[in-house]
């Protein structure tokens, strides 16, 4: 019998109640051992705290175990996300060349059910950059009602969720902006004649003439929310007027250096190619011959004082061209992956219920104590002083909870995601028809999106691929990928056919 190891985990107290716990997933790896002829010689597993702090000893205690027992070359799990639940643990696993088996996701044998593997853990790290765009959405709502969004600065603080005043401080703000609008003095010279006077930063430090610098440019203080390279009206109090605020960024910007900012030409390519000699970027340059223009990139020879090497747009765009050419993925396989990456980002989900379920509790404790305490200030059973404490600390954390919440209260997770991963599939499969049709600027649209980075030696380029790209070319030349789409296509699934047209 082939010698194996079982890993099982469980993440919350809600996949203990839907056949997810640690005795449910032992048993069911154990009769498929049996059923498969497997011998189990050692058991791993993990679980999660209600507070959601992971422990991964069981994980690493198995990796200690398969390195010491190279005889053992089969991992068995129930499924994809008990084992892995990171990219990094992937790796880890993968490095040691062991064979993985899941109980509840038979995968297709080879080199195909590795890049299944491969497409899931990519897809986590999608659904954490998607997350990440979600907060993003959420802070960008508070910024539109006039709310701030980030780390407040010199001059407010927070109180029950909004910016307020400090009015020692921003009388010190309101007098650097209006010694800086004389135009007599510089950012250094107002940092000291204000030091004195308390205008200190963190442990009692001179504010430095880099903070002020950003202080005076910071619209907070005339009552605006600035977010993501757009103003929004503020609900917060003002500390100068917007005329003195204006008065102020005009003086800034004569003594900037370099005001006049040099029209350049576009160049599609500008900023993507490395010289593969010397390693100094390749620049867009302009030749005109007869009244006619003509593209070149060459290495801009900052390091070497020469230029290594050129070639044209075109060539360049060739070149890219048979780079786009290395990914492709049939049509007919998009279906088959689409469906594993929707399981996949159900359980997800599932457990971002648990963790919901979590905050939400705690944010409801923290309510009833603040209302208790409330109460009992008015009473008389605690002093303003620590009611005041109290609230403050309580506030601030109700505050980070409700942001957390909000980075997981997405009702249409699971749909938008596959939205967004079939976009990506979409691309894999047609890349290379895209890329040939569109012109030199289309084209740059497509490369950002496929590569991270590129480098140009002895007329070749070499290029980095972003993920999950990276995998589709690894699995491109792989002959399997025709046969595997021809035996388990669809046609009938419409949203197979949709993604393949």
């Amino acid at each position: 019998m082939e010698k194996a190891v079982s890993y099982f985990r469980v993440s919350t107290t809600e996949q203990e109640k839907e056949g997810f716990s640690l005795p449910a997933q032992r048993e069911r790896i154990r009769e498929f051992a049996r059923r498969k002829g497997y011998k189990i010689v050692k058991e791993f597993w993990d679980t999660t705290t209600a507070t959601g702090v992971k422990r991964r000893k069981g994980f690493e205690e198995m990796l200690r175990f398969l390195r010491d027992h190279p005889d053992v070359k089969t991992v068995i799990a129930t499924k994809v996300d008990r084992l892995f639940r990171n990219f990094r643990d992937y790796v880890a696993l993968d490095d040691l060349k062991v064979n993985v088996v899941f109980v509840d996701e038979p995968m297709p044998p080879g080199s195909i059910g590795k890049l299944l593997m491969d497409i899931r853990v990519a897809v986590a790290r999608h659904f954490i950059e998607n997350m990440r765009e979600e907060v993003i959405k959420g802070m960008e709502k508070r910024a539109q009602l006039g709310l701030y969004v980030t780390h407040l600065p010199y001059g407010y603080r927070v109180v029950e969720g909004r910016a307020e005043v400090i009015p020692e401080k921003a009388a010190l703000v309101r007098r650097a902006f209006e010694l800086y609008a004389t135009g007599k003095y510089s950012l250094r010279e107002i940092c000291d004649m204000l030091y004195p006077l308390g205008f200190t930063g963190g442990n009692g430090r001179k504010i430095q003439k880099s903070e002020l610098h950003r202080m005076l440019q910071n619209p907070i203080y005339k009552g605006y929310v600035y977010f993501r390279g757009k103003l929004y009206p503020g609900q917060h109090e003002p500390i100068v007027s917007e005329e003195l605020w204006d008065k102020v960024q005009e003086i800034l910007k004569r003594r900037r250096q370099g005001e006049g900012v040099r029209k350049t030409l576009r160049f599609a390519y500008s900023g993507l190619v490395k010289c593969g000699y010397c390693g100094c970027s390749m620049v867009g340059e302009r030749v005109l011959r007869g009244g006619k223009e003509y593209r070149y990139y060459k290495c801009s020879g900052y390091r070497t004082g020469k230029s290594c090497q050129r070639l044209t747009e075109d060539r360049l765009g060739e070149l890219f061209l048979e780079v786009v050419r290395k990914i492709h993925i049939p049509r007919s396989a998009v279906g088959l992956i689409m469906e594993a990456i929707r399981e996949y980002l159900r359980e997800s989900l599932t457990e971002l219920r648990g963790k919901k379920a979590n905050i939400q509790a705690e944010l409801s404790r923290l309510r009833s104590w603040m209302q208790k305490a409330y109460e009992d200030k008015l009473e008389g059973k605690i002093t303003e002083e620590f009611w005041a404490e109290q609230q403050r600390k309580w506030q601030e954390r109700v505050s980070a909870l409700e942001m957390e919440l909000r980075r997981i209260e997405q009702e249409n997770l699971v749909e938008s995601l596959c939205c967004d991963v079939g976009e990506v599939l979409w691309l894999a499969a047609e890349a290379p028809n895209i890329f040939a049709r569109a012109d030199h600027f289309e084209k740059r649209k497509v490369l950002d999106t496929l590569l991270s980075n590129s480098i140009l030696y002895n007329g070749k380029l070499e290029v980095i691929w972003r993920e999950p790209f990276s995998y589709f070319v690894k699995y491109a030349p792989n002959k399997k990928w025709c046969a595997w789409g021809d035996s388990n296509a669809r046609p009938s699934d419409p949203e197979s056919d949709a993604l393949s047209t």
